[in-house]
């Protein structure tokens, strides 16, 4: 684990234990997370139901039970405020939570893609099994809080996370995670714009993420399919899933893959478009949810 990771999210950033040291006591295969913490994100609200998941730690990066409130005129504070200067940080302006969190990987999946569009050296994405093993794991995690009653809501590839060496990986930040039934995310639903299945003003289609026509956030009788049906918030989840995956691809195919496909993995190619397909369903009546499309594809073959 590299003791110099620094990483910053629209409310939170992650320390590795140089930018600790000194201010807390070093935790083995542990980094520090400060966050802000409000009525539209609040990682916390549902650990503990996340923690009765069997093995979470295989699937999950998330912070300890025990936090801590950072202050404005705490020394740490300012420290932080003043290494993530210049990184576009807005959460330094109100108490802040601060908490241990598990290591989950030295890279999340939108810097792997970034290294490849980018010519670097490519140690993530090798092979289409590559992919796909990404998939079946997100996937399985998916599913164990969709049993719990729970939905992340904010798949993206920032919030997936990666061991290069080990190729494993986790999910991340459940700041907007929700729960049954639903009630105040079917009033005034949220998600990253070009994962979320909406089209927004400002959004730029690419080839990697082009225009959805999904119609999840369409209005039928003043109505939204979800606020109808708050079952169909778990396919928001499967939505936000294959867009991920689709764009993971489409860099592997463009910047990594070889000019002819082993044979070896040509069947796990099947299988990753299969599930893009399944998932990118625009219809969110006709759409999979995720444990279906896993089902589908990875029990069945």
């Amino acid at each position: 684990m590299s003791e110099f990771i620094l990483k910053t999210g629209g409310s939170s950033v992650i320390l590795g234990k140089h930018y600790f040291r000194g201010h807390f006591n070093i935790k083995t295969d542990e980094l520090i997370k400060v966050t802000r913490k409000d009525e539209r994100h609040d990682e916390f609200r549902w650990l503990s139901r996340i923690r009765e998941i069997d093995n979470y730690k295989k699937y999950y990066s998330i912070p300890d039970e025990l936090s801590y409130i950072l202050r404005p005129s705490d020394r740490f504070y300012e420290h932080v405020k003043r290494i993530t200067q210049g990184l576009g940080m807005t959460i330094f302006h109100s108490d802040l939570e601060c908490c241990f969190i598990n290591y989950a990987g030295d890279k999340d999946v939108q810097e792997t893609l970034s290294d490849m569009i980018n010519g670097c050296i490519n140690h993530a994405w090798t092979n289409y099994r590559d992919i796909y093993h990404c998939a079946k794991h997100v996937m399985e995690g998916v599913i164990y809080l969709h049993e719990r009653k729970l939905c992340h809501l904010d798949l993206k590839p920032e919030n997936i996370v990666m061991n290069t060496k080990s190729r494993t990986f986790k999910l991340i930040d459940f700041g907007f995670a929700a729960a049954e039934p639903f009630t105040e995310y079917v009033k005034s639903p949220n998600g990253t714009p070009g994962y979320f299945p909406k089209n927004f003003n400002f959004d730029k289609p690419t080839e990697w993420l082009p225009f959805t026509k999904a119609n999840d956030m369409d209005m039928e009788d003043d109505m939204t399919p979800m606020q109808k049906n708050y079952s169909l918030v778990y396919k928001i989840d499967s939505f936000s899933l294959g867009r991920v995956l689709y764009f993971v691809k489409y860099v592997y195919d463009t910047y990594g893959i070889p000019s002819c496909i082993p044979w070896w993995t040509k069947k796990s190619r099947d299988k990753v478009n299969q599930i893009i397909d399944i998932l990118l369903e625009n219809d969110v009546r006709k759409r999979k949810t995720i444990k279906q499309c896993y089902q589908l594809v990875i029990e069945e073959n």
